[in-house]
C-alpha cells in the first residue's frame, strides 16, 4: 500500500506558504538590526540598541524551537497510524475527544466509551492524549 501523493497545486501552495514564512522570518530578524543602526546613528548607546534588536530577533527562533518541542509529542501517534495503515484494510480516524483539563473523569469516560465501541465492532483503537 503506497501513500497518496500530493497534487502539484497543493505542492505549489505549500511552497508558497514556506517561502512566505521564511520571508517573514528574515524581515523579522533584519528590521530590528536596521532600527538599531538608525538608533545608534541618532546617538543611542550601541549596547542598548543592539541588545534590544537581538531580543526582538531572537523571538521567532524561540517560537520555532517551541513548535519543534511540541511536535515531538505527535510523532509516536503518527508512527503507530502509519504502521497500522501499512497492514491494509479499511481505516477510519476519529477526531478529538474534548474534555476539561480539570475533569479527568470525563476524559476517562470518553476513552472507555471508544474502547468499548472498538471491542464490540472488532476494530482497533489507538487513543492519544493531548493537552492542546
Amino acid at each position: 500500500m503506497t501513500a497518496p501523493r500530493t497534487t502539484w497545486p497543493h505542492r505549489g501552495a505549500g511552497a508558497a506558504v514556506f517561502l512566505t514564512g521564511m520571508t517573514m522570518v528574515v524581515v523579522w530578524m533584519v528590521l530590528p538590526l536596521l532600527a538599531a543602526d538608525l538608533a545608534v546613528a541618532q546617538r543611542t548607546p550601541p549596547l542598548l540598541a543592539y541588545t534590544a534588536a537581538g531580543a526582538l530577533a531572537l523571538a521567532p527562533l524561540l517560537e520555532v524551537a517551541n513548535l519543534v518541542l511540541h511536535a515531538r509529542t505527535a510523532l509516536p501517534a503518527v508512527g503507530t497510524l502509519r504502521h497500522l495503515r501499512a497492514g491494509g484494510g479499511t481505516w477510519w480516524e476519529a477526531g478529538t475527544f474534548a474534555a476539561y483539563e480539570t475533569d479527568p473523569m470525563a476524559a476517562g469516560r470518553l476513552v472507555h466509551t471508544a474502547l468499548a465501541f472498538a471491542d464490540t465492532t472488532a476494530s482497533a483503537s489507538s487513543p492519544c492524549p493531548r493537552t492542546r
